[in-house]
């Protein structure tokens, strides 16, 4: 041993015992600014305006990592409390789409309830700041059924709420700042879809569904730097060259199930060149408190059977050699996929939760993980994904002498989310995303 580490000659100056003033100036950068957007409408609602569209224009550096939407969120009830199904904000939206000179680089349907998701896989740290930011959380009940509720808007009372688009690969995580002199005229734009209030609130009777937003606004930094570099990067794209921002975007899909037999597929008949995984998630029959938006159906509660079998293939590849069996390798699965099986930190809920209303499959489809870019599968050439599941509920029972009736516990709905590579690519003649 003592030969092999006289071999590696890699003796280096420990940071300890260097006095140099180290890490890395930015002297070029003359200034930051906190801006503000308006949208192009002075209020949005289910029952109002339905898109509201956000134009983020500037001639320097547009710092995503900043950039989170604020507005206010009123009661228009004189009687009834406004209960959201979600301390988050994004619940009120259904799509998000974002262009960059005119070309769509994210269009994620489902946003509300794909947002719920991601934010499930959060610490309870980090959700708490979530639910800071939005509506806040009066209470979290510890019992059978477990979730984090939001607080009431009071009749004819607002509050203003704040939220950053996390599931957006483009804004959140982003290690680049946008170059806004770079995106022509119509720079960079962003939608948001309002969602039906009865399928976002609580509808028991007596509650409010009748509310509207107003002042909607986004905000962000954008760094200014010194016109020696502005005009590097202008000769950079004037010669013919580009830059490149690489993200990792998703779309979620609505798959509906016969609903009466526990083995179904779902095909997904789409293109990606770098698929990096993908999430099943299953809702039943929606109740006044539990809806698409916040729930996570599991047929292991409904049936009492820990029975669930999965696999998926690709073409014909076919991942896992023997079908995934059972919850706690589902759960397994999960962990690896999101990447919390080797860390200190894991996610929120328990297993009593995942078997309830937060059940998720998930598969991971790179080569090597986290540990290289762009080893996601190769599916541009057609082939067909699909997600095969058996032992998911079991028929109900009728009712006889001394029986109570009981309905079954199938799947009517299967959600898949699908996150996937794409490289966007910005020239002197504009914008273009591949996927």
């Amino acid at each position: 041993m003592e030969s092999l580490l006289a071999s590696t000659d890699n003796d280096q100056l420990l940071p300890m015992a260097d006095y140099k003033i180290s890490g890395p100036t930015a002297s070029y950068v003359t200034d930051r600014q906190e801006a503000t957007f308006f949208s192009n409408v002075t209020e949005a609602g289910p029952n109002s305006v339905r898109v509201a569209t956000f134009n983020v224009n500037s001639d320097n550096f547009i710092d995503l990592n900043s950039l989170h939407f604020s507005f206010e969120v009123q009661n228009l009830s004189n009687t009834g409390t406004l209960d959201f199904l979600s301390y988050l904000p994004q619940v009120l939206f259904d799509r998000f789409i974002l262009t960059i000179g005119g070309v769509s680089c994210e269009d994620i349907l489902h946003f509300n309830r794909t947002s719920v998701l991601f934010d499930n896989f959060l610490p309870s740290d980090k959700r708490q700041n979530n639910a800071d930011l939005g509506f806040g959380t009066p209470s979290r009940t510890t019992g059978d059924h477990t979730l984090w509720q939001a607080n009431h808007i009071a009749p004819s009372k607002s509050r203003r709420v704040v939220f950053k688009p996390m599931i957006s690969g483009l804004i959140s995580g982003q290690n680049k700042y946008m170059p806004g002199f770079a995106l022509g005229q119509q720079g960079l734009q962003i939608q948001l879809h309002c969602a039906q209030a009865a399928d976002i609130c609580n509808t028991l009777a007596g509650k409010s569904t009748q509310y509207v937003l107003k002042d909607l606004r986004v905000n962000c930094n954008t760094i200014m730097v010194s016109s020696e570099l502005m005009n590097s990067y202008s000769q950079h794209l004037l010669s013919g060259r580009s830059f490149f921002m690489p993200f990792v975007s998703m779309t979620t899909m609505m798959h509906a199930l016969p609903g009466n037999t526990d083995t179904w597929d779902v095909n997904i008949n789409r293109t990606f060149t770098r698929l990096v995984d993908v999430y099943s998630h299953w809702m039943k029959n929606p109740t006044v408190q539990e809806k698409d938006v916040n729930t996570f159906y599991s047929p292991v509660h409904a049936s009492g059977e820990d029975s669930v079998k999965t696999f998926i293939s690709a073409g014909d590849k076919r991942f896992s050699s023997f079908d995934r069996h059972g919850n706690a390798q589902l759960l397994q699965r999960l962990y690896e996929t999101l990447g919390t099986t080797n860390s200190f930190q894991g996610v929120q809920f328990n297993r009593e939760q995942f078997d309830k209303d937060h059940f998720t499959l998930a598969y991971d489809m790179e080569k090597v993980g986290n540990h290289a870019s762009g080893s996601g599968m190769n599916l541009s050439h057609g082939q067909l994904l699909k997600i095969h599941v058996e032992g998911a509920g079991k028929a109900g029972t009728p009712a006889s002498e001394g029986v109570i009736a009981t309905s079954d516990s199938y799947v009517k709905k299967a959600y898949t989310t699908c996150r996937y590579d794409v490289i966007l690519e910005l020239t002197s003649t504009g914008a273009s995303c591949h996927s």
